[in-house]
């Protein structure tokens, strides 16, 4: 690799990582600069964390005529519906009865099957609907649903909770928290059968979803 192909390398390299690491940029190239190599490109070239935007990794900022993809837009609508929600259960009430209701921790859920004699954990997907298949399976019963895919043996299962687009709910989760747990229990009334880690599949733009979440049943990693 000859010296100008590497310098413009480890520029690159240092750049990219700066945001995270804002001594990086200087620290690659003065590093091969002391080994007695001369960079092509100056110092003066690399840029500094101070000169990136918080917002500059987002697709189309900046750009006045920039249309938001589908995950913009919805992102942006979810942000309207957390507003929304706030304003009928506010975060410290969420906070106060989400103490009811102990998570299972979703690695050690993983973990403990993953040891059995499958050597495996299945997770399994609840979706109604998506942006780009539409209308997938919007008249099942998810609590349903839940207990055909505990009973054919996954260890996870991911419930699609954003309404507009996949048509889901925090009903549909709390459906299958209820429905898996009370059949883990009535399978082994001694504790043996643990019941699946149930897992909030949405867009999360807010603290407020996962307090929320915690409330309704849900699982906290």
């Amino acid at each position: 690799m000859s010296t100008s192909v590497l310098v413009g390398t480890l520029m690159a390299t240092a750049c990219l990582s700066s945001a995270w690491h804002p001594h990086l940029a200087q620290t690659a190239v003065s590093s091969f600069v002391s080994k007695g190599k001369s960079p092509v490109v100056p110092l003066m070239a690399v840029p500094t964390p101070e000169s990136f935007s918080p917002r500059a990794h987002l697709y189309g900022e900046g750009d006045a005529s920039h249309l938001p993809s589908i995950l913009q837009t919805i992102t942006a609508k979810r942000r309207e519906d957390i507003a929304a929600a706030k304003l009928l259960v506010s975060e410290s009430e969420l906070l106060k009865k989400s103490e009811a209701f102990p998570p299972l921790e979703l690695r050690a859920r993983v973990a403990t099957e993953s040891a059995g004699s499958r050597g495996m954990a299945i997770a399994a997907e609840f979706k109604r609907a998506s942006p780009s298949k539409g209308d997938i399976a919007v008249h099942l019963d998810a609590a349903e649903q839940g207990l055909n895919y505990f009973k054919a043996g996954a260890a996870v299962l991911s419930v699609l909770t954003e309404s507009h687009w996949f048509k889901g709910s925090l009903e549909d989760m709390r459906a299958v928290r209820v429905a898996t747990e009370k059949a883990a229990a009535e399978a082994s009334p001694g504790g043996s059968t643990i019941r699946p880690a149930v897992l909030r599949k949405d867009f999360i733009v807010d603290d407020y979803q996962v307090e929320r979440w915690n409330f309704k049943k849900g699982v906290c990693t």
